[in-house]
């Protein structure tokens, strides 16, 4: 259970921060949240609302796919063991490329109503999650291995 509440923190600081930097984007970007006509707004720091609001909308999509990832990547542990047991790059990141992958096309879904191409934008950004996930285990990983092989 604490490896799951870790995993759903670690993508939703991920993705909040990448959120934040989106809106940081938008403020320099000078987007308006709602145009109307004959408004005026002056300075950059009048759209500084999209840092906020970007980051916590792009957070709570971060912690329904990081919650769906979690879920899948212990419902396939058995599964996983084996793949992972291999040493080609499939056995590194096969199943967390895998599992993010369908935990983005799942959370796309919600938004399937609004636009029909959310589950394949969220799949593709879950896939890139997944092997930046992968990435950074396979890291860990090595780290662990090399504290063993200086204890032996």
């Amino acid at each position: 259970m604490g490896e799951v509440l870790r995993v759903i923190l670690r993508w939703t600081a991920a993705w909040t921060l990448i959120g934040a930097s989106g809106g940081v984007a938008m403020m320099f970007a000078k987007v308006p949240l709602i145009a109307e006509p004959g408004s005026e707004v002056e300075g950059v720091w009048s759209f500084a609302f999209w840092i906020p609001v970007f980051g916590a909308a792009v957070g709570i999509v971060g912690f329904v796919t990081g919650f769906l990832f979690s879920l899948l990547m212990v419902f396939f542990k058995s599964w996983n063991k084996t793949v992972e047991a291999r040493r080609d790059v499939v056995g590194k990141y096969g199943p967390r490329i895998l599992c993010g992958t369908v935990a983005g096309t799942l959370a796309g879904l919600f938004f399937f109503r609004v636009d029909h191409d959310a589950p394949f934008v969220f799949a593709g950004l879950g896939c890139c999650s997944g092997a930046v996930s992968g990435f950074v285990r396979s890291r860990v990983l090595k780290s662990k291995e090399k504290k063993l092989a200086r204890n032996v």
